[in-house]
């Protein structure tokens, strides 16, 4: 079975190029043979600079607002937030440039371009004034270059220029044997209706002392036979037999809490001197296969530990935009599924490594100098999504970068929990940045109102450590962990009923009406105490583990103990607020009032109460949506153990959007590139299908290990290998028929129940 995506034409739009990357340095490539543009990314590059944010009077306002919610006045609860308590916006990550190589025109035919997920590489070929030319491309992280190797099956006949460009301030520049571009991030990044000195959107300093991120870009060009020459803009290319480009990206970027000042100009060259020092023309093959199999083979390390096939038709010869087209109308593809299952493992290894930034609403890939929504991280789900998938799908190493996040808002979030809330502990709201803006961005409450980012964040940290059980890990988060719990204890305050509450709460981006006027601010919401109650459970259960910290465990059970029960409605759904409100847009695309279903623990099987509202609530909120928002009902189907309405999800994402911009679309997809489709593109819909895969073939609760619990029928024969599962258990199963030939668990099962298909199941190892 091939595990690449195929086209029978070069790429016309962003959404049609492939995805490289190394986990920092990104690129996409569009395979043009007359005309090749691959534009470039670095997981550092955004505008700002490191920055506390505070607001006068922020925390009276808290303060007001809180008792206009608990007196039942959400309206004018809401009033408070909006004036007195709202903040800056994030910054905005940027794109780095395009690296453009121009060819002699000409008429080409027998054209087929490809991105092996196994190998990571793109490749494309064509015939043309009857020469095969052959470009591969890859992004390495062993060396951290993009490479790029230019063939042909007759020698000689390789010819064309190089040039570099980018809208980040850029200066030009070349060498004896390179050519370079340097830029610069700007100080500040304005949105909406933010304004910066002289109305600039993007605001640069003269002040030394306000300079943003800068760079470097250099690449060097190896040949065999032929020339290559440098001017001050470009590198030609006369006449060779082939050639090797390398491209290397370093920045000034120190950490979120430094000023971006690191040396970036020489150690972006030094990149290159590693590689080809004592090169000449005559040897560049050899380098170009030893990159390539360094490479390959770390890549490879990572994307080789699992596998998944699907028996039935699978149409791997099909240029995979016309897979989707044919799946579309009915056309069957068991192949389809694994391979965009198997994509999301790709993207994530190409865009997560250890030491890279984490991956932000886009991945690494932004081609826009105003993305949308800043391409920041948003934590009211997305940037968590990003990552569920990676732990089941045993890519541990990628999950890392996640976990630095979490360790830099914890640091940054302290000062907003003090300044914003006059509470200990930590707290992020839903936006954050390369600087860890933790801070209430500049909106309105109904997405700017949210301290569940904090919570949220913190299961990421715990479900790592379920899967490796690193103590070692665990004791080092332990005081994150608890910093969040105890901003919660803080803010926790007593309602009518007697109930500990987070009041006022909003459900994420979500609003109800009152006097027929939406309104996000409610006196509690189930989303926020379903992450307070689940955080509340892991500080405990990670105190009794490391034995510390007894009280504070006492503390947090007394409060739990006081937490409202989650609220059921008069059509048997679960309540979103906490009184049963008419819903301002029935079909709204987030589900967070059932958090405790997915991404959570809390409505686990015995909870059968709960876990039927919330299958009621997924049906009344319907099941289309923007593309992540499928992805993220194929994991709460997957968990109320509906494998088929779980399919139907599936299907419905993999229904093919246009790149069109001309093409109005409003609702979730997949693009060519299998890039999903909010639209506009965001990755995390993506990882949200690979994940829900991961839940549809094996799913763990405490004490219990659930095999194939939502597998469709559709999906009656086929195996999986290399599945984690928490308690460092690795797990492999075929199935035929709809029926189990083969188990393969690696690690400790005693004391663990097994369900198979839903029924009891003994194991014998």
């Amino acid at each position: 079975m091939a595990e690449r995506l195929f086209f029978d034409r070069p790429a016309e739009y962003w959404e049609e190029a492939v995805p490289l990357g190394n986990g920092s340095l990104g690129a996409m490539v569009y395979g043009d043979p007359v005309w090749e543009k691959i534009p470039l990314n670095h997981d550092t590059l955004w505008s700002g600079h490191p920055v506390r944010e505070s607001r006068p009077g922020a925390r009276e306002a808290f303060e007001r607002a809180r008792s206009l919610a608990l007196a039942g006045d959400c309206a004018g609860a809401e009033r408070e937030i909006d004036t007195g308590f709202l903040s800056n916006w994030t910054q905005c990550y940027l794109p780095l440039g395009d690296l453009l190589l121009d060819f002699p025109k000409g008429e080409y035919t027998d054209y087929a371009r490809s991105l092996s997920l196994d190998e990571g590489t793109a490749a494309c070929a064509y015939t043309m004034d009857g020469v095969r030319f052959r470009r591969e491309a890859f992004c390495s992280h062993p060396d951290d270059l993009f490479v790029l190797r230019l063939t042909a099956d007759r020698p000689g006949r390789i010819s064309c220029r190089v040039r570099l460009a980018s809208e980040l301030r850029p200066i030009s520049g070349s060498g004896a044997d390179v050519l370079w571009i340097d830029g610069e991030c700007p100080y500040d990044y304005a949105r909406h209706m933010d304004h910066l000195p002289g109305g600039q959107a993007m605001y640069y300093s003269a002040d030394p002392e306000k300079h943003g991120v800068r760079f470097r870009f250099a690449v060097r060009v190896l040949t065999e036979g032929g020339r290559v020459s440098y001017d001050d803009y470009s590198a030609v290319l006369e006449g060779c037999d082939g050639a090797v480009i390398l491209g290397a990206v370093s920045t000034s970027f120190i950490d979120f809490d430094h000023r971006p000042d690191a040396e970036y100009r020489e150690s972006c060259l030094r990149k290159l001197d590693r590689v080809t020092d004592g090169e000449d023309g005559q040897r560049v093959s050899g380098l170009y296969e030893r990159l390539r199999q360094a490479h390959v083979r770390d890549h490879g390390a990572l994307y080789g530990r699992v596998s998944f096939r699907l028996d039935g038709p699978s149409c791997d010869e099909l240029p995979t935009f016309e897979r989707l087209l044919r799946h579309r109308d009915g056309g069957e593809d068991a192949g389809l599924y694994s391979l965009l299952f198997q994509y999301g493992r790709y993207l994530t290894i190409a865009a997560s490594r250890p030491g890279s930034q984490a991956m932000n609403l886009q991945g690494i890939w932004n081609p826009h100098l105003h993305a949308p929504w800043n391409s920041n991280y948003t934590v009211n789900i997305n940037t968590e999504m990003n990552y569920w998938p990676t732990l089941p799908a045993n890519l541990e190493e990628c999950h890392r970068p996640m976990l630095d996040l979490i360790r830099a808002v914890s640091v940054t979030g302290r000062d907003t929990a003090r300044s914003f809330y006059g509470a200990p502990g930590w707290v992020c709201h839903h936006n954050t940045d390369l600087w860890a803006h933790t801070v209430p961005v500049r909106v309105t409450s109904t997405w700017a109102f949210w301290h569940g980012g904090s919570g949220w964040l913190c299961r990421s940290g715990w479900e790592h450590w379920l899967y490796t059980g690193d103590r070692d890990f665990l004791r080092e988060f332990y005081p994150i962990l608890r910093g969040a719990a105890e901003f919660y204890d803080a803010i926790l305050a007593e309602n009518r009923d007697g109930r500990l509450v987070l009041s006022p709460a909003t459900s994420p981006e979500n609003t109800f009406l009152l006097d027929g006027k939406p309104v996000s601010t409610a006196e509690w919401t189930a989303c926020s105490q379903a992450i307070a109650a689940e955080l509340f459970q892991n500080v405990i259960a990670a105190a009794e583990e490391l034995g510390v910290d007894s009280a504070f465990s006492e503390k947090l059970r007394a409060d739990l103990a006081r937490f409202p029960d989650f609220r059921i409605g008069s059509r048997g759904q679960l309540l979103e607020w906490n009184e049963e409100y008419e819903e301002s847009e029935p079909t709204h695309r987030h589900t967070s009032h059932l958090f405790g279903l997915h991404p959570g623990r809390l409505f686990t099987s015995e909870k059968t109460r709960l876990r039927e509202a919330a299958r009621r609530s997924l049906e009344l909120r319907g099941d289309d949506g923007t593309g992540w928002s499928l992805g993220w009902k194929i994991n709460h189907w997957a968990r109320l153990r509906d494998g088929d309405h779980a399919l139907r999800l599936i299907d419905m994402q993999l229904r093919p959007v246009d790149p069109n911009p001309a093409v109005n679309c409003r609702r979730g997809g997949t693009y060519p590139n299998l890039f999903d489709a909010h639209p506009p593109f965001q990755i995390d819909g993506n990882f949200g299908y690979t994940s829900g895969v991961c839940e549809m073939l094996l799913q763990w609760e405490p004490g219990r290990l659930h095999l194939l619990p939502a597998l469709p029928k559709a999906w009656r024969s086929g195996a999986v290998s290399g599945l984690r599962a928490p308690g460092g258990l690795e797990v492999g199963m075929s199935w035929q028929d709809g029926e189990l030939t083969g188990l393969d668990i690696r690690g400790d099962v005693s004391g663990l129940r097994m369900t198979l298909f839903g029924r009891d199941f003994v194991y014998n190892q």
